[in-house]
């Protein structure tokens, strides 16, 4: 027992280890490709049609900003089709009735599309906007997005070369700077939408579409399939079955589309638990596909972890947890002094490259380190936090546990707090979800306290640094529900 114990606390600190050198070895493909030429593309002599679709469902803080934005759209009016794929069940829907209304008397070609059921969801509104449509480009963008006027004119010129399927461009954070989640949210993404795509811009490499501010070839998406809902993800689905017949996708780093990030706690579990589930998903459902492709071998593999990634995440609360147990039952205190060293090491080499990871994403952003990178602790803080809601969405995707789309809500957010007593069958929910995380903030406040005399006061900071993650995870939704406006 012990020696299983052992052995399933180290294969998680190996597997830490590989993240922190995959980490740095990103870091370094970055560094040395982002000085390259952004991509350009020849203007056409003549703009083609356009269908801009925007699914939307229960959103009547953001929908009229939405529309509004799309009205701005600096594209000829003749060939841009504005869908409004409305599966609202509240007064969003009159919202959308009212700015179609205004929309079409400025000579707008608008379409308000309400279906009698959410079959599908968002993939499923989707593809139903795709059947009424007839345009050879198609843009999707999430309710809370501002979409740039100059976006179809930059984006469309490069779908007309052979063989490209999609353009994705960066997220931009309207509410970075509202709080904490919200800053180290946008640390996360920033890190992702720059180091992680512009890394895997390359030959071999398969990049994922991000669910909103981009834009298809209408030819790529039905060539794949089409969109389908057996995932939680049907955008890492549809752009993996359409590399997969050979499309390509271009990304636009320098093209930003501003959007919000959850400003609560449950909110933001619940999209961690969408986005890792579903990639799960995307991963066993593709798997076979993926490794009987004409592809080499090393590219196969690297596809299948790659959307295995996630796995990751579910491994990072392992070694913590086993942290007591196994010194209880002197299991770490018997290793000798050289594997103590290479154990010290492998924890090292995690956090130096999340570190470093996080520390290039800030000086990229905000050509600064400070204050930014004094957060980087607590952005480690928050993913053990988080590692609860992701190894129970890795766990559902494993057994198949069927579950419906969860959407994010948002509330245009600007730099105000606003907070409202929670209903009580609201509260009773948040504790529901929080009692996985209180439980271990308080195990490890029981470490803590064994270590102390035991002469461990080492792995003290270490403790508080967890303790700190599943408290703020846990605590955090109990006692205001944030709504943060204008």
């Amino acid at each position: 027992m012990h020696l299983l114990s052992l052995t399933v606390h180290i294969g998680a600190l190996i597997l830490l280890g590989i993240f922190g050198v995959r980490k740095l070895f990103l870091i370094r493909t970055f560094l040395k490709n982002r000085d390259r030429t952004s991509p350009t593309a020849p203007i056409p002599e003549t703009w083609p049609e356009v269908a801009v679709q925007l699914p939307i469902f229960n959103e009547p803080h953001v929908v009229t900003r939405l529309l509004r934005s799309a009205a701005k759209i600096d594209y000829p009016k003749e060939k841009l089709h504005i869908q409004i794929l409305d599966d609202s069940t509240d007064s969003t829907g009159k919202l959308c009735r009212r700015m179609a209304l205004v929309l079409k008397q400025k000579g707008f070609h608008v379409t308000h599309l309400q279906r009698g059921n959410r079959k599908g969801f968002k993939a499923g509104a989707l593809k139903n906007g795709l059947a009424n449509t007839t345009a050879q480009y198609i843009a999707v963008f999430d309710a809370d997005s501002e979409i740039p006027a100059d976006f179809l004119k930059r984006t469309v010129p490069f779908l007309l070369q052979p063989g490209r399927g999609w353009v994705q461009t960066r997220w931009g954070h309207r509410n970075r700077n509202v709080s904490l989640l919200t800053r180290l949210q946008a640390m996360i993404l920033d890190g992702y939408f720059s180091i992680e795509h512009l890394s895997r811009l390359r030959p071999g490499k398969f990049f994922f579409f991000n669910g909103t501010a981009g834009i298809w070839n209408r030819r790529a998406i039905t060539d794949a399939g089409g969109w389908e809902h057996d995932t939680l993800t049907e955008d890492i689905d549809l752009s993996c079955r359409a590399q997969l017949k050979g499309w390509r996708a271009v990304y636009l780093h320098d093209l930003v589309v501003p959007a919000e990030l959850p400003t609560d706690m449950c909110a933001y579990k619940a999209q961690q638990h969408r986005w890792i589930k579903g990639s799960i998903q995307v991963a066993f459902k593709l798997a076979p596909r993926i490794w009987h492709s004409h592809l080499k071998l090393k590219t196969r593999v690297k596809i299948i972890l790659q959307l295995l990634n996630n796995f990751v995440f579910a491994m990072t609360v392992l070694p913590f947890i086993m942290l007591f147990p196994l010194f209880t039952m002197d299991v770490i205190t018997e290793i000798p002094k050289e594997l103590e060293v290479v154990y010290a090491a492998v924890l090292l080499l995690a956090a130096s490259g999340i570190a470093s990871y996080y520390a290039v994403t800030l000086k990229v952003h905000t050509g600064k380190l400070l204050p930014g990178v004094l957060e980087i602790p607590l952005l480690v803080a928050l993913g053990l936090g988080l590692s609860i809601t992701q190894t129970r969405a890795a766990l559902e995707a494993c057994v198949g546990y069927h579950s419906g789309f969860v959407r994010t809500p948002k509330y245009n957010t600007g730099k105000k707090f606003l907070f409202h007593t929670l209903e009580t069958n609201d509260r009773l929910g948040r504790i529901y979800q929080s009692v996985p995380e209180i439980t271990i903030c308080f195990y490890y406040l029981l470490c803590m306290n064994w270590f102390m005399p035991q002469d461990r006061h080492h792995l003290v900071p270490l403790l508080l640094l967890v303790v700190f993650g599943f408290a703020f995870c846990g605590f955090w939704p109990l006692f205001k529900d944030r709504r943060i406006t204008e």
